[in-house]
């Protein structure tokens, strides 16, 4: 396992007590695909730099800004007051690797090629925004929780678009934080492979993984600041925190240097589990609050927030059934935050039903690139100026953990289907948020479409198939 040059420490100083990695550039080593359009020649004002910034398993109800008695989030309730507010964003999918795919390639899981948590890769034909930014000339780096393909294969970060990237490969690996390393790129330096954190060697906790992953953020924006050195480029940052996701391990620091317990397993007795498991959530939360709010702070020292769109949102809400209703509003319904000073308007709130899938288009509209033909996402950009824009026919959601399930929603209606040959489940959200009444047998007239709706919105897929094979 090599180390990081000494360059790096000379540069960047908080490397020599492990606090932070630059994350760094690579070049990509595969052409560009087909599908991605030619970039569009781009004149007059600075095109915006664009940040996405993904909670882990964080839920729709656990943000200050999303009504009394939510959590205590007070810079994220800030960003909100700064800019808009979704109040029906779903996630990509009921899994941590199928919803990230889906945000990043713009197509749900019906159609996109990861549809669950299986380690699966994206190919050299999965277009990403990372890729579409990168052709449109923009600077792109990736931080955190990548879980789209490991080591060798060919959907890496710096294979997907992402120049400069330091993380986890794959989710398993994400489940301490005091890891033992992380994976790194820096091809401009010769750099590629893993980083050693010596200190959490044999169980040690000398460097915990949200620090190295928060300064990471602000180094990456004022090193790649759109400035006469950088040639005024403009940047996409890609910040998936693997907050506020339980570790398995008994304690960790999580903020302000306090160690809670992780999952309950040192109390005496039940409801003390559910208390400190409770206690351990909400301190992950706030240090989640705290390193987004130094992310905002930055980009306002740099003189870049009013050039700077920022999104904030989760790959999925928490789950606690063991992925019986992954695709139930509990697990689906995430909060997205946009801001952009003097674009958008503060403290405004938007309705409109949207998906993860929407951010490719998006950014590419921000990046004022032609949208790729094919994609399941519509851009919020009409939205987010306070304009009318078409709806979603429909969402769609598929999860392959546990047996075949599918979702989707039409207007109020949300539909799930626990598993193939189950039947389809019926709920009136506007009436029942929480989809606890099964409304199906009074409707078989939306059941019908419904039912037709789930075979028409996906493609057959071969490596979570739902029909046998022509031999079998």
């Amino acid at each position: 396992m090599r180390r990081l040059p000494e360059i790096w420490t000379v540069v960047f100083p908080a490397l020599r007590v492990g606090l932070a990695v630059l994350i760094a550039s690579g070049s990509l080593a595969h052409a560009q695909q087909a599908s991605n359009p030619a970039p569009a020649k781009v004149t007059g004002p600075t095109r915006p730099n664009i940040v996405f910034i993904l909670a882990d398993d964080l839920g729709y109800g656990e943000l200050g800004c999303y009504g009394p008695g939510r959590g205590t989030t007070p810079r994220l309730d800030r960003m909100a007051a700064e800019g808009m507010r979704f109040t029906q964003c779903y996630a990509g999918g009921g899994g941590s690797a199928p919803s990230r795919a889906a945000l990043l390639t713009g197509l749900h899981t019906g159609h996109g090629w990861i549809r669950g948590d299986a380690g699966t890769a994206l190919r050299p034909r999965d277009l990403t925004v990372a890729e579409l930014l990168k052709n449109a000339g923009y600077k792109t780096g990736a931080i955190g929780l990548w879980d789209l393909g490991p080591s060798g294969t060919p959907g890496t970060p710096e294979r997907k678009g992402f120049d400069q990237w330091a993380g986890f490969l794959e989710a398993r690996y994400a489940q301490s934080y005091f890891p033992e390393f992380i994976w790194r790129c820096d091809a401009a330096h010769g750099v590629m492979g893993k980083f050693e954190f010596v200190a959490n060697r044999g169980g040690g906790r000398g460097t915990y993984v949200q620090d190295v992953f928060s300064n990471a953020a602000v180094n990456f924006l004022r090193l790649n600041k759109p400035d006469k050195f950088n040639q005024f480029t403009p940047f996409f940052l890609y910040l998936a925190f693997p907050l506020p996701h339980a570790a398995h391990e008994p304690v960790r620091r999580a903020t302000n240097g306090v160690a809670v317990p992780a999952d309950g397993s040192d109390a005496s007795d039940a409801s003390a589990a559910r208390l400190a498991a409770a206690k351990n959530r909400a301190a992950l939360i706030a240090r989640l609050d705290q390193d987004v709010g130094r992310v905002l702070d930055k980009l306002g020292e740099l003189q870049l927030a009013t050039n700077t769109v920022v999104f904030f949102s989760s790959d999925h809400g928490p789950q606690s059934d063991g992925g019986k209703r992954a695709l139930h509003d509990s697990r689906l319904r995430v909060p997205l935050l946009v801001r952009w000073p003097g674009q958008i308007a503060a403290g405004s709130t938007n309705d409109r039903v949207c998906a993860l899938w929407d951010f490719l288009p998006t950014a590419s509209e921000l990046a004022r690139q032609p949208v790729p033909a094919g994609l399941d996402g519509r851009s919020l950009l009409p939205a987010l100026r306070g304009k009318e824009a078409a709806p979603h026919p429909f969402l769609y959601w598929e999860f392959h953990e546990g047996g075949f399930q599918q979702a989707l929603r039409l207007e109020d209606w949300k539909a799930v289907r626990t598993g193939a040959n189950q039947p389809v489940e019926l709920f009136n959200l506007a009436r029942d948020p929480a989809e606890e009444t099964d409304v199906a047998a009074a409707h078989p007239d939306v059941i019908e479409k419904i039912t037709r709706l789930l075979r028409e919105a996906r493609t057959e897929s071969p490596l979570w198939p739902t029909k046998p094979k022509p031999t079998e």
